[in-house]
């Protein structure tokens, strides 16, 4: 089902609209007064993906990695210098494309910038090749329905990928949400601790255009609440592509684990299990 087949728009009159919009101003990101988030958190929420963007979250990706295997394995040995760029960039034109294909907002991107920070503790696993891939579309996945209320679905996700199949989808999946405990929900201060790599500069000139920001007056904010929910809404009217499902077999099938014993509609266990494993798949090849 598609946002504009879901939300009947053509119902709402402009006068009502404005009348809603003034007397309950929110940021469509967060259900909540603009002036509630620091300049930081709106700035980040206004950053276009741009390459430097897809670049930090391919460099983010590549240290979660990193750290578990050289945690799990003391004697994993890091690619050489010259193996180490080829390798994150093809990671970066891999997240490029699923960005694009998946058309991932920026404050998607964020939410799923703070899962993989959060499970870099919980994490496990026990081969470099294709765990990056995985680890990143969980993550992605796991942001976009938390954080949207029209989202592909797993074979959209898997067609989208253009690597996985539906399965694969279903279990990347489970064994992040598995990493995170059913963990989700993301405060503006986990957010925030990405401005520097993704905006650039110092949080210091941010705070100090924050001291300043109440001298602009009501106007400044409703322009800036306004400019957030055009930016939401055309985003909500754009539709899933109506794609053929793929194939309910695993491209990876024999690599895979057995799908964990409890389902999405019922949660992990209320004990954090430590270090979660996410399995390596065969390597992925950007296509």
């Amino acid at each position: 089902m598609t946002a504009s087949s879901e939300y009947d728009y053509s119902s709402w009159s402009p006068a009502s609209s404005s009348s809603s919009s003034s007397s309950s101003p929110v940021h469509p990101a967060s259900l909540v007064d603009p002036e509630m988030h620091s300049s930081a958190m709106l700035q980040l929420i206004d950053a276009q993906v741009s390459k430097a963007f897809v670049e930090y979250i391919a460099q983010f990706v590549t240290d979660v990695v990193s750290f578990s295997l050289t945690r799990d394995h003391p004697k994993h040995i890091e690619p050489t210098r010259g193996r180490a760029p080829r390798r994150a960039t093809r990671l970066a034109d891999f997240i490029s494309l699923i960005v694009t294909r998946a058309e991932a907002e920026p404050a998607t991107l964020l939410v799923a910038l703070v899962y993989l920070a959060r499970s870099r503790a919980h994490l496990s696993i026990s081969s470099p090749h294709g765990a990056a891939e995985r680890l990143f579309l969980g993550a992605l996945m796991t942001a976009s329905k938390y954080t949207q209320d029209s989202t592909p679905r797993n074979e959209h996700w898997a067609l989208v990928s253009g690597v996985f199949g539906t399965a694969d989808m279903g279990m990347i999946e489970r064994e992040f949400l598995a990493v995170l405990d059913w963990e989700l929900g993301v405060s503006e201060a986990e957010v925030v601790v990405h401005w520097a790599g993704i905006v650039g500069g110092e949080l210091s000139d941010v705070e100090e255009e924050e001291r300043h920001a109440s001298s602009r007056g009501h106007g400044y904010h409703e322009r800036l609440r306004l400019r957030h929910t055009h930016h939401r809404h055309h985003y909500r009217q754009r539709s899933v592509p109506r794609l053929e499902p793929s194939s309910p077999g695993s491209s990876c099938a024999s690599l895979s684990p057995r799908t964990p014993a409890h389902s999405p509609s019922r949660p992990a266990p209320a004990v954090h299990q430590k270090h979660v494993a996410i399995q390596p798949s065969r390597p992925i090849q950007v296509v």
